[in-house]
């Protein structure tokens, strides 16, 4: 009986070891997953300030405003400058350009656009200058929002090794509100990048579409709720306060997380946008379920229950024969025959 017995530890504590084995050969690949490389960014040759430059007018009006052009490079670096329309495209409203007199021009803003200095000039290493620029809006203007940029092109320096030189362009970003706007929009669509998900964090994406006449920053936050109801977390829509111009959508990203999630979470959003404060809301659903883990509790469950059971029948087994033998009659002795 006690070599039996033996036999079982001997069986649950493999069982044990091989559960072990697999939860670290689990955190190791997880681990691995969560590494990642660093990227190094660019350097421009050119700065400009204010970057963005949103300025409210009414029909005949005249704006005077300047902006800062910096040569950050350590050589002297013509700088040409030109006046371009711009409009929204893409999930994260990239600026499409273009030149004056081309495309919609609903939402133009070039034409209004005269720069005071020389559209050609020079800049001495590290220097600074300031470029001048009026705002005129026709009496006739159409309200609502106008877009254009004032571009600054220059050479960037060589690359070492290299006797090509880049031209390239930076931009000043010019948003005007004209007159009466009307300031609509709607949430098109609030979901996860994923229904369900092995761990946290989770990608929340809200889709913004602006149907007024002209550029808004809806900014919220979302709420998250648990199974029970129970309110686990929050976070941040648009923090940054980018802008959505009008008739376009734009798509805005956020990160939930969290020490341990699993089960299904609800997830509330509420943007506000305008300058009357008005409200959208959208809700959507989701899964955390670690099926790794999950999968290897239920071998482990699986190994332990079948060890186990084995354990206990061969134990049943040698139980019984052991009490059959026992209860067996012993053979009367033979008596010897005369």
């Amino acid at each position: 009986m006690r070599i039996h017995l033996q036999n079982m530890r001997r069986v649950v504590a493999i069982a044990l070891a091989l559960c072990a084995s697999l939860g670290i050969l689990f955190m190791s690949a997880n681990l691995a997953l969560a590494q990642t490389d660093a990227v190094g960014r660019p350097v421009q040759g050119l700065s400009v300030s204010p970057f963005i430059l949103e300025r409210q007018m009414e029909r005949g009006q005249t704006l005077k405003d300047t902006i800062e052009v910096t040569n950050t490079t350590d050589r002297t670096s013509p700088v040409d400058i030109s006046i371009k329309d711009f409009t929204a495209g893409g999930d994260n409203g990239q600026q499409i350009f273009y030149e004056p007199g081309e495309g919609d021009q609903t939402y133009a803003l070039s034409k209004w656009l005269k720069v005071q200095n020389n559209p050609k000039l020079s800049l001495k290493p590290h220097e600074k200058t300031q470029i001048d620029f009026t705002i005129t809006a026709p009496a006739d203007a159409e309200d609502g929002g106008h877009y254009g940029s004032i571009q600054f092109a220059f050479t960037a320096p060589k690359v070492e090794g290299s006797a090509v030189e880049v031209s390239q362009k930076i931009a000043a970003i010019i948003l005007v509100k004209l007159g009466k706007t009307n300031e609509e929009g709607n949430i098109n669509s609030f979901r996860p990048a994923h229904s369900v998900y092995e761990s946290v964090p989770i990608t929340l994406r809200t889709r913004f579409h602006n149907t007024g006449n002209v550029h808004v920053k809806p900014r919220g936050s979302i709420t998250i709720k648990n199974m029970f109801g129970k309110k686990v977390g929050t976070t941040l829509v648009n923090p940054n306060g980018s802008n959505v111009l009008p008739n376009s959508e734009r798509l805005f990203e956020s990160s939930w997380t969290d020490k341990f999630a699993f089960g299904r979470y609800t997830a509330s959003v509420e943007l506000v946008y305008g300058d009357s404060g008005q409200v959208v809301r959208a809700e959507t659903s989701f899964w955390v379920i670690p099926y790794k883990l999950v999968g290897l509790i239920a071998l482990a469950l699986f190994i332990i229950i079948f060890a186990l059971t084995y354990g206990i029948r061969r134990y049943n087994r040698w139980f019984m024969a052991k009490l059959l033998e026992q209860n067996k009659p012993a053979r009367k002795p033979r008596t010897p025959k005369s």
